[in-house]
C-alpha cells in the first residue's frame, strides 16, 4: 500500500515530470518512471507509468489541437497499434536493475543514478530553453545581467566584510553547520586533530583556506565566502560567467568589481575563465580575433597539462580522481552507469586519499567532471563533448557572418569551462557553470536564427 509521503512524491513528480515534458518535449518521463519503481513493483509501476503519460500526452494534445499534423499522426496511430498487437503476444516483466539499466542507473543507488542525470541534463536544458526563447521573443539581457551581477557582488563584498555576522542575519550560519554536521560526527576533525594539530573552534575556521586553495605553507589565509549559493565554487562561476558576459558586452566596471571577490575565493578554474576572457576581450583589437581564440585554446591545454603536471606532484585528489576515470574508462568503454562515482554519489563518501595517493589513482573517480562522465557514461559522453564542440562552432559562424563579438562569449566559455572540468567536477555539473554560460550565450546565438533579427545589426 502507498503511505501518504508516497503518494505526495509520486504526486509532486508527476507534476514536474508532465511540466519538464510540456517544455522539452522529453525527460519528464524518467523522471516519474524513476521515482514510481523506488515506490513501487515494476509491474504496478509500469501501468501507473502508461496511463500517466497517456493523460498527459492527451492533454498536450488537446491542447495544441491547432498545429496537429494529421497525416503524421494517422500514420504513427497505425505503427501503434501494430506495436500493441505484438506486444500482447509478448509476457516480460524485467526486474528493476534491469529497468534501471534503461534509464542509467546500472548497479548503482537510484537517488544517484537521477543526480548524475540531472547534472548531465542541466546544461542542455539551459541551452534548449535559451535557444526557444530567444527564437520566439527579443530577449535583452543587457539590462538584466548587470543588475544580477551588481547584486551577488553587493552581496559577497557584504559577506567579506561582515563574515558570520552578516550570514546570521538570515541564519546562513546555520545552513552551513548543518553541511559540515555530518563532518562533524563522523571524527574527521578529531582526526586533523591527530593528524596536523588543527583545532575546529568555530565555524569560520571552516571557512578559512589558503588563497587559491593550494597545499601550499606559508600562504596566507582567507574567508573563503560562499555568496547566495552557500558554495563558493559555484558562486565564483556565477561571478565569473557574468563578468566575461560583460565584457563581450563592452561594460568593465563591473568585472574589475568582481575580480577581487574571484581573488579570496580563490577557486582557480573561475578566475581562469575570466583572465581568458579578458585576454581575448583585449587582444582582439590588437591581433585579431581568430589568433585571440586560438591562443585562448592553446592556454586551456597548457592550463590543463599544467594543472596535472602539479597535481601528480602534490598527489592532488582532483588529478588522482581524473586517472581513476581514465583508468576504469579503458577497463569498460561502455561505462558502468549514472550515479556511480564522482563527487554527490553515495559510492565515495569515505575515500581513502592516502592509499590513493599511493596507488597514483582513486579507487573511483570524482573531483573531475571528465573522469566521472567517462567513468558513468562511456563513450556515451564523447556525444556530450561533442554537443559543446557544436555549440562553440555554432558560435563563431554566427561571429563570421555578422560580424557580433558578443556571440563569441560562448566560444570562450565553452573552451574553459571545458578545460576546467578535466579537474573540476563543479565545472560542468554546477548549474552556475556550464549551465548558467549556456543559457546566457544560447539567448545571444538564438537571436542571430531568429527571423525577427536578420534586419538588425550586430557589428559593432
Amino acid at each position: 500500500m502507498i503511505t501518504l509521503s508516497a503518494g505526495l512524491a509520486i504526486g509532486a513528480v508527476t507534476f514536474l515530470g508532465a511540466f519538464t515534458s510540456g517544455i522539452f518535449g522529453m525527460v519528464g518521463g524518467q523522471f516519474i518512471l524513476a521515482v514510481l519503481l523506488y515506490y513501487m513493483p515494476v509491474s504496478a509501476a509500469m501501468t501507473l507509468f502508461s496511463a500517466l503519460m497517456f493523460m498527459s500526452g492527451l492533454w498536450r494534445g488537446i491542447l495544441c489541437r491547432r498545429h496537429i499534423d494529421w497525416p503524421l499522426t494517422w500514420r504513427y496511430v497505425a505503427g501503434s497499434i501494430i506495436g500493441y498487437v505484438l506486444m500482447l503476444f509478448i509476457a516480460f516483466v524485467p526486474s528493476k536493475p534491469v529497468v534501471y539499466l534503461g534509464l542509467g542507473a546500472v548497479h548503482g543507488d537510484a537517488k544517484d543514478a537521477i543526480v548524475y542525470f540531472r547534472n548531465v541534463i542541466t546544461p542542455i536544458a539551459c541551452f534548449y530553453v535559451a535557444i526557444i526563447a530567444a527564437s520566439l521573443y527579443r530577449i535583452d539581457l543587457t539590462r538584466t545581467v548587470p543588475w544580477l551581477a551588481g547584486f551577488a557582488i553587493a552581496y559577497g563584498y557584504c559577506e567579506l566584510a561582515f563574515g558570520m555576522d552578516f550570514l546570521s542575519l538570515f541564519h546562513g550560519d546555520q545552513y552551513i553547520l548543518r553541511a559540515i554536521a555530518r563532518q562533524i560526527q563522523s571524527g574527521a576533525y578529531e582526526k586533523a586533530l591527530q593528524e596536523t594539530g588543527f583545532v575546529l573552534r568555530g565555524l569560520q575556521d571552516v571557512l578559512l583556506t589558503n588563497l587559491f586553495n593550494l597545499p601550499i605553507p606559508g600562504l596566507p589565509q582567507v574567508f573563503r565566502i560562499g555568496g547566495p549559493t552557500f558554495h563558493s565554487i559555484s558562486f565564483a562561476y556565477a561571478l565569473s560567467i557574468v563578468s566575461v558576459w560583460l565584457l563581450f558586452n563592452r561594460r568593465w566596471l563591473l568585472p574589475l568589481l568582481a575580480l577581487p571577490l574571484l581573488l579570496v575565493i580563490g577557486s582557480k578554474g573561475a578566475m581562469f575563465l575570466l583572465l581568458v576572457g579578458l585576454f581575448v576581450r583585449l587582444a582582439k583589437p590588437l591581433l585579431g580575433i581568430r589568433p585571440a581564440l586560438l591562443l585562448t585554446v592553446a592556454a586551456s591545454v597548457a592550463w590543463v597539462a599544467g594543472s596535472i603536471g602539479f597535481g601528480i606532484r602534490a598527489g592532488d585528489y582532483h588529478v588522482l580522481g581524473l586517472f581513476a576515470g581514465l583508468r576504469e574508462f579503458t577497463h569498460n568503454p561502455l561505462g558502468v552507469g549514472l550515479g556511480l562515482g564522482g563527487n554527490l554519489s553515495s559510492t565515495t563518501v569515505d575515500v581513502n586519499w592516502e592509499l590513493a595517493q599511493a596507488h597514483g589513482a582513486a579507487a573511483q573517480p570524482m573531483e573531475s567532471a571528465i573522469g566521472v562522465m567517462l567513468y558513468q557514461m562511456g563513450i556515451g559522453s564523447l556525444l556530450f563533448l561533442a554537443f559543446l564542440l557544436a555549440i562553440a562552432r555554432a558560435a563563431w559562424r554566427a561571429y563570421r557572418r555578422s560580424g557580433d563579438f558578443a556571440v563569441l562569449f560562448l566560444v570562450v566559455a565553452v573552451v574553459a569551462i571545458t578545460a576546467n572540468a578535466v579537474l573540476q567536477e563543479e565545472a560542468f555539473f554546477s548549474p552556475l557553470a556550464l549551465g548558467f554560460a549556456l543559457l546566457l550565450g544560447g539567448a545571444r546565438l538564438a537571436a542571430h536564427w531568429s527571423p525577427t533579427s536578420q534586419a538588425r545589426s550586430f557589428r559593432e
